[in-house]
Protein backbone atom coordinates (compact mmCIF):
# COMPACT_ATOMS: atom_id res chain seq x y z
CA UNK A 1 0.00 0.00 0.00
CA UNK A 2 1.10 3.65 -0.69
CA UNK A 3 2.00 5.48 2.62
CA UNK A 4 -1.05 7.85 2.03
CA UNK A 5 -3.68 4.16 1.99
CA UNK A 6 -1.84 2.74 5.32
CA UNK A 7 -2.45 6.08 7.63
CA UNK A 8 -6.03 5.51 6.05
CA UNK A 9 -5.80 1.85 7.93
CA UNK A 10 -9.19 1.72 9.52
CA UNK A 11 -9.29 -1.64 9.82
CA UNK A 12 -6.51 -4.40 11.44
CA UNK A 13 -7.62 -8.01 12.01
CA UNK A 14 -4.18 -8.81 14.41
CA UNK A 15 -1.62 -11.84 13.87
CA UNK A 16 -3.87 -13.59 16.96
CA UNK A 17 -7.05 -13.05 16.05
CA UNK A 18 -9.42 -15.18 14.51
CA UNK A 19 -12.69 -14.03 13.30
CA UNK A 20 -16.08 -15.52 11.56
CA UNK A 21 -19.03 -13.35 10.29
CA UNK A 22 -19.28 -10.49 8.30
CA UNK A 23 -16.74 -7.92 8.18
CA UNK A 24 -17.42 -4.26 6.27
CA UNK A 25 -14.99 -1.33 5.65
CA UNK A 26 -15.11 1.61 3.74
CA UNK A 27 -11.05 2.36 4.61
CA UNK A 28 -8.57 0.05 3.81
CA UNK A 29 -8.49 -2.86 5.49
CA UNK A 30 -5.31 -5.21 6.67
CA UNK A 31 -5.71 -9.23 7.48
CA UNK A 32 -3.24 -10.38 9.92
CA UNK A 33 -5.24 -13.23 11.45
CA UNK A 34 -7.79 -15.58 10.51
CA UNK A 35 -10.99 -14.87 9.12
CA UNK A 36 -13.99 -16.80 7.70
CA UNK A 37 -17.14 -15.45 5.88
CA UNK A 38 -18.08 -12.32 4.19
CA UNK A 39 -15.54 -9.16 3.57
CA UNK A 40 -17.49 -6.09 1.51
CA UNK A 41 -15.09 -3.64 1.11
CA UNK A 42 -15.15 0.38 -0.55
CA UNK A 43 -11.26 0.63 -0.94
CA UNK A 44 -8.40 -2.26 -0.60
CA UNK A 45 -8.17 -5.18 1.24
CA UNK A 46 -4.53 -6.60 2.29
CA UNK A 47 -3.72 -9.89 3.44
CA UNK A 48 -0.81 -9.84 5.20
CA UNK A 49 2.05 -12.69 5.15
CA UNK A 50 0.32 -14.53 8.19
CA UNK A 51 -3.15 -13.56 7.69
CA UNK A 52 -5.61 -15.95 6.32
CA UNK A 53 -9.18 -15.51 4.99
CA UNK A 54 -11.39 -17.83 3.50
CA UNK A 55 -14.72 -16.89 1.98
CA UNK A 56 -16.37 -14.28 0.15
CA UNK A 57 -15.11 -10.75 -0.65
CA UNK A 58 -16.19 -7.48 -2.31
CA UNK A 59 -13.46 -4.68 -2.80
CA UNK A 60 -12.31 -2.49 -4.66
CA UNK A 61 -8.23 -4.01 -4.26
CA UNK A 62 -7.20 -6.91 -3.61
CA UNK A 63 -3.13 -7.50 -2.07
CA UNK A 64 -2.18 -10.73 -1.23
CA UNK A 65 0.47 -11.71 0.80
CA UNK A 66 -1.01 -14.92 3.24
CA UNK A 67 -3.31 -17.10 2.03
CA UNK A 68 -6.82 -16.34 0.46
CA UNK A 69 -9.01 -18.93 -0.60
CA UNK A 70 -12.79 -18.29 -1.50
CA UNK A 71 -15.14 -16.15 -3.98
CA UNK A 72 -13.36 -12.71 -5.17
CA UNK A 73 -15.27 -9.73 -6.78
CA UNK A 74 -12.85 -7.02 -6.98
CA UNK A 75 -13.77 -4.02 -9.16
CA UNK A 76 -9.92 -2.89 -9.38
CA UNK A 77 -6.30 -4.78 -9.77
CA UNK A 78 -5.48 -8.21 -7.52
CA UNK A 79 -2.54 -8.65 -6.90
CA UNK A 80 -0.48 -12.17 -5.46
CA UNK A 81 2.94 -11.12 -3.92
CA UNK A 82 6.01 -13.39 -3.45
CA UNK A 83 4.76 -15.67 -0.79
CA UNK A 84 1.13 -15.20 -1.57
CA UNK A 85 -1.44 -17.96 -2.13
CA UNK A 86 -4.82 -17.07 -3.94
CA UNK A 87 -7.10 -20.13 -4.53
CA UNK A 88 -11.04 -20.26 -5.45
CA UNK A 89 -12.54 -18.08 -7.88
CA UNK A 90 -11.72 -14.47 -9.25
CA UNK A 91 -13.42 -11.49 -11.08
CA UNK A 92 -11.59 -8.64 -11.56
CA UNK A 93 -9.98 -6.00 -14.14
CA UNK A 94 -6.51 -7.14 -13.75
CA UNK A 95 -4.76 -10.11 -12.06
CA UNK A 96 -0.87 -9.73 -11.39
CA UNK A 97 0.88 -12.43 -9.71
CA UNK A 98 4.63 -11.90 -8.56
CA UNK A 99 7.62 -14.09 -8.64
CA UNK A 100 6.96 -16.61 -5.42
CA UNK A 101 3.18 -15.95 -5.75
CA UNK A 102 0.52 -18.62 -6.40
CA UNK A 103 -3.09 -18.13 -7.97
CA UNK A 104 -4.91 -21.30 -8.39
CA UNK A 105 -7.70 -20.05 -9.38
CA UNK A 106 -10.49 -19.57 -11.79
CA UNK A 107 -10.46 -16.00 -13.05
CA UNK A 108 -12.78 -13.18 -14.56
CA UNK A 109 -11.37 -10.89 -16.51
CA UNK A 110 -14.28 -8.98 -18.45
CA UNK A 111 -13.37 -7.54 -22.14
CA UNK A 112 -13.42 -3.24 -21.49
CA UNK A 113 -16.84 -2.16 -21.25
CA UNK A 114 -18.63 -5.18 -20.44
CA UNK A 115 -19.18 -6.14 -16.77
CA UNK A 116 -18.63 -9.88 -15.44
CA UNK A 117 -19.95 -9.18 -12.34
Amino acid sequence: MTERKSKELATLVGRDVRLEGLLRATSPARIEGSFRGEVKSDSTVVVGPDGRIDGILQARELVVMGRASGEFRVNGMVTVKQGGILKGTVSCTSLAVDEGGEARCEVNIPLEGQSGR
